[in-house]
């Protein structure tokens, strides 16, 4: 994975890059921080088991994180799901951080990259205690899924269909080059 950091457009200061190991702590502390702000269970022997070997688990799709001043502020993570769909994980922001536009340009970078990997669907799971993560969802034009969640904190599973992909000359949208 490449560890080269790139601006936030219109966030001086805010940085995303693609995560490695070295940031398993810091990755657990803000998710497991988020999550108990919620009243919601951290499972790092079963749904967060992930953050343990971040590099291993997303081999096959791709973990990034902000930064701000050397400090991981916000994720977020696709996994392929299955054929022309990826799932959306790992979206969390430090609560600082929060009301600044910083999770919606996390989901917009998440879906460019789904995009580029030729993903024609994005799925999640959610859990109602996350309302605000829920509003930003249905704002990008998630809508509920049939599927039943798989993950035991999760309570709803959502899904959005994206557009068809326009040929382009350049490089794949959303990707962080070494």
């Amino acid at each position: 994975m490449s560890h080269k950091s790139k601006p936030v457009p219109g966030h001086e200061g805010v940085f995303v890059r693609n995560a490695t190991n070295a940031d398993g702590d810091a990755l657990r502390k803000l998710v497991f921080g988020v999550l108990e702000e919620h009243g919601l269970q951290p499972d790092p022997c079963g749904t967060d088991a992930d953050l343990g070997n971040l590099e291993a688990a997303y081999a096959k799709g791709c973990m990034n994180v902000l930064e701000a001043g050397g400090v991981v502020i916000g994720s977020a993570a696709l996994l392929p799901h299955d054929a022309g769909t990826m799932e959306l994980r790992k979206l969390y922001l430090a609560e600082p951080w929060r009301g600044r536009g910083l999770g919606k340009f996390l989901i917009e970078h998440a879906l460019a990259q789904a995009h580029a990997r030729g993903a024609r669907r994005v799925v999640l799971e959610t859990a109602a205690a996350l309302e605000n993560a829920n509003r930003l969802y249905a704002r990008f034009g998630f809508r509920p899924s049939t599927h039943a969640p798989a993950t035991p904190r999760a309570d709803r599973a959502m899904e959005l269909d994206l557009p068809p992909a326009v040929p382009s000359c350049q490089g794949r949208a959303g990707e962080l080059s070494a």
